[in-house]
């Protein structure tokens, strides 16, 4: 029997955005330097509400929040643009990331990525940070019709990998996402966000306060 077949969990699905890479300061600012060509202030407290939720549900709420004079469209293809950028250029994986997919790996576990990101924006980091080939599924807002909360994506990365959904293991970092991987039927594992640290993350089948400290008990997560 190989390795995989030992365990409940089949496949691992993880979120990129907070969790694999401390990209939420770098979306913050990105924003907070749009809304602010158009002479309008934007609050990091303000970002916090919309933390993973869809770019496109941020976008129309600072529009109409802030009343600015500009097409949706546009003002995301601006943002994506200077996010993927910056982001490519200044961020890098998470303490215990990389180790922890070598693990799995070794486990012989098929491995996605599930995000409200766009697509471009995942293949390209992904390629940056040198993990896009470990991944078997990347599954982006561009593929589904809803994003998270909803389980569109989750769903669409257990299908990509041929796994049940109940054989899935989620990795996560806000309640928006938690909520998803429960919606879909799978046992989600989180590691908040830092700006989420105090939020509910009632329903999570385990919480951890870093990527290294769920290393030491991977095993027990997958049974």
């Amino acid at each position: 029997m190989n390795a995989v077949n030992q365990h409940k969990i089949q496949a691992v699905i993880f979120d990129l955005d907070g969790l694999m890479i401390c990209s939420e300061p770098v979306a913050y600012l990105v924003w907070r330097d749009l809304v602010e060509s158009f002479g309008s202030e934007f609050s990091s407290s303000e970002y916090r509400q919309l933390i993973g939720g869809t770019p496109e549900e941020s976008a129309r709420w600072i529009m109409e929040t802030k009343k600015l004079d500009i097409d949706i469209a546009e003002l995301l293809e601006r943002y994506w643009a200077t996010r993927t950028r910056t982001v490519i250029e200044q961020v890098g994986l998470e303490p215990g990331v990389r180790e922890l997919l070598a693990d799995l790996q070794a486990l012989g576990l098929p491995l996605a990525v599930a995000s409200n990101s766009r697509r471009g924006y995942l293949e390209g980091v992904l390629t940056a940070l040198e993990v896009h080939e470990l991944f078997s599924a990347i599954c982006s807002f561009d593929d589904v019709a809803h994003g998270k909360p909803a389980p569109d994506l989750f769903l669409a990365a257990a299908s990509a990998l041929g796994t049940a959904p109940r054989r899935c293991l989620v990795f996560e970092d806000s309640p928006v996402g938690l909520e998803a991987a429960l919606r879909a039927g799978m046992r989600c594992v989180v590691v908040p966000n830092k700006e989420l640290s105090d939020a509910d993350f009632s329903g999570a089948y385990a919480s951890f306060t870093s990527i290294v400290d769920l290393r030491e008990q991977l095993e027990a997560l997958l049974v």
